[in-house]
């Protein structure tokens, strides 16, 4: 029997190569990360860019760009071994190659700010998922640390996925919140996924979708990418 395949949908290597790069660390993915994947047998790897709390604002669109260069960088230093990809042909390609495809994302929409200008910016860039919130606030909607106010998308949220849905950008609504995500599903046009959520009928937690939302994703043509996290498994994670 052939071994498993694993299309893993999100995974902090781009901040920690770059925690890594920081503490001196010449080349993280190649000396950590890469045999991680290999043994893993993972064959599709998403990097999201996730901006730290203590660059929101201003900063978080130059940290973004940072992160953004060192995807590229990785790509072109181990370009025997990943690919980074813009579309489902390059992922067959990189499949057919022997390589790991690698597709770009973001998490939290904080680079942005409110101009939706970026979105196409980040799409240039390679970016083909994108989340509009984290656990936070955001200028397009509200995650799942915002839940007690009741919180849905802003206005400027409604252009943003009527823009993403027009350049070909994939919504991902793992942290928005549960009426954000209804909201979502009220103006989305086209198909929308969770990158990495567990089921709230396992383990009640702000995280977790329930059974609807996730039948609500599948019907509408996207899927759901589990998430092992312990906390959103059991009480006691192990």
């Amino acid at each position: 029997m052939d071994a498993l395949k694993f299309a893993d949908c999100h995974n902090d290597l781009l901040l920690g190569v770059l925690h890594q790069k920081e503490r001196g660390i010449a080349d993280p993915f190649g000396d950590f990360w890469l045999p991680q994947l290999k043994a893993g047998n993972v064959v599709l790897q998403v990097l999201p860019v996730y901006v730290e709390e203590q660059f929101i604002g201003e900063g978080a669109l130059r940290r973004s760009m940072i992160l953004f260069e060192n995807a590229w960088q990785i790509a072109d230093q181990h370009k025997s071994d990943v690919a980074l990809c813009l579309n489902s042909g390059d992922i067959t390609k990189a499949h057919a190659d022997g390589k790991i495809a690698l597709v770009l994302a973001v998490e939290g929409a904080e680079a942005a700010g409110s101009t939706l200008e970026f979105f196409n910016l980040f799409f240039k860039m390679g970016v083909r998922l994108l989340s509009l919130t984290w656990n936070r606030r955001t200028m397009f909607a509200d995650g799942v640390g915002e839940s007690d106010t009741g919180g849905k998308l802003t206005s400027l949220g409604i252009e943003a996925i009527a823009e993403m849905e027009r350049i070909g950008m994939i919504l991902d609504v793992s942290h928005i919140s549960e009426n954000g995500f209804w909201h979502v599903a009220d103006v989305a046009k086209k198909p929308f996924i969770a990158s990495h959520s567990s089921m709230h009928a396992l383990q009640s937690h702000p995280r977790n979708l329930r059974d609807k939302q996730a039948s609500r994703i599948v019907d509408g043509g996207g899927f759901v990418a589990l998430n092992a996290f312990g906390a959103f498994l059991s009480d006691t994670p192990t």
